[in-house]
């Protein structure tokens, strides 16, 4: 729902433009309290703080402008952590103290309080589905401090200095059930290591895991928790792969007219990697893809596609100096790998499409 949709609801008195509310503005508001008060008090307590941030909106909707609603809810939500905290004796320094947002924050009548108080309650105890587009702010494992740091740190003393490296990236997966207060995250680990060093060679490799926040168009993270948390994933990996039958499979790139080769095709839950032989000829201006695919279930659903847009490339190429046909000495092999969005259950997996190419896939 467009925030100026909220607005109207919210001021027309219908309770779908509080939940609206609730659901873009949650873990901003959630953040912004958590991070005042710490661990002063209770989580039910600091759940009380976030509902009446929310509260407030509701019983005075004069206040709600366009464009100023995140800016209006934050101040809001500082400052009732703040005078919270006051109850509770502990001190703030001085110029914490100034903020004040005046007028009565409570809606009139106990019924309605009650009601409104059951769909706060609803919304804080999860953790919503964030849309980096639709809301300006996503999940992050990581926070802006270096000691915030996601890290993967192997057994002291094990490998040669400097030889272990990685790449790591991690996504927050589409939710399921958004009001059960867990997030899912997929993180992918690509190994840099020299020496012949490989993730799951049996050696401790330690996760450490130092938070949850969000984070903003502008860079700001607010911590939704924090702590240590590690895990060992050296000594704890499974790793599920199947190598497909597919040497000597090709696909044809009509467009700028080479052909790929596969040497090797292998599907696993979070990707299809690859490695084939290129007859593109090495250039400045253009590189190779795999070419056309498709991973489609055993209920004929497709799950992963890519397929090269022709009508993309010619656009490319007319703003570039390039003459078709290339010429030259070609790339030869190369390998990649497609990342998929959310884990595959190779089980279910009824067949590989490439190019013309049918690859049948047998697991367990």
């Amino acid at each position: 729902m467009r925030e100026e949709a909220i607005i109207d609801k919210i001021r027309a008195g219908d309770p779908a433009g509080l939940e609206a509310l609730m659901e873009r503005y949650f873990p901003y508001v959630s953040a912004v309290v958590w991070n005042i008060l710490r661990n002063a008090m209770s989580i039910e307590d600091g759940e009380e703080v976030v509902s009446d941030v929310f509260l407030a909106a509701w019983g005075r909707p004069e206040v709600l402008r366009l464009g100023q609603v995140k800016a209006w809810l934050g101040a809001v939500a500082r400052n009732k952590a703040k005078n919270r905290l006051r109850q509770i004796s502990r001190t703030l320094p001085l110029e914490d103290d100034a903020l004040d947002i005046p007028g009565s924050d409570d809606p009139p009548g106990d019924l309605e309080r009650a009601e409104e108080q059951r769909l706060v309650r609803r919304a804080v105890e999860a953790l919503p589905e964030l849309d980096w587009e639709r809301d300006g702010v996503c999940y992050q494992l990581f926070g802006p401090e270096a000691g915030d740091r996601l890290e993967l740190e192997p057994a002291e003393g094990v490998y040669p200095k400097d030889s272990f490296g990685y790449d790591l990236l991690f996504r927050a997966l589409p939710d399921s059930e958004p009001d059960d207060n867990v997030k899912d995250f997929v993180l992918k680990f690509t190994n840099l290591s020299e020496e012949g060093i490989a993730l799951n060679d049996g050696v401790s490799k330690r996760l450490f895991i130092h938070g949850l926040w969000t984070q903003d168009e502008d860079k700001s993270y607010e911590p939704i928790f924090t702590g240590d948390f590690s895990f060992d994933i050296g000594l704890n990996f499974q790793c599920q792969l199947a190598a497909l039958e597919a040497e000597g499979l090709t696909w044809h790139d009509e467009l700028l007219g080479y052909t790929n080769t596969i040497r090797s095709l292998s599907l696993s839950p979070l990707s299809l990697s690859y490695c084939v032989d290129c007859t593109l000829p090495v250039n400045d201006s253009v590189g190779p893809v795999f070419g056309d695919v498709r991973v489609v279930l055993k209920d004929g659903s497709e799950f992963y596609s890519e397929a090269q847009d022709y009508d993309v490339m010619r656009e490319y190429l007319r703003n570039r100096p390039v003459e078709l046909p290339l010429t030259g000495e070609p790339i030869g092999e190369f390998e990649n790998y497609a990342v998929f969005e959310e884990p595959l259950d190779l089980s279910q997996v009824d067949y590989v499409q490439y190019g013309d190419n049918r690859i049948p896939v047998h697991v367990g």
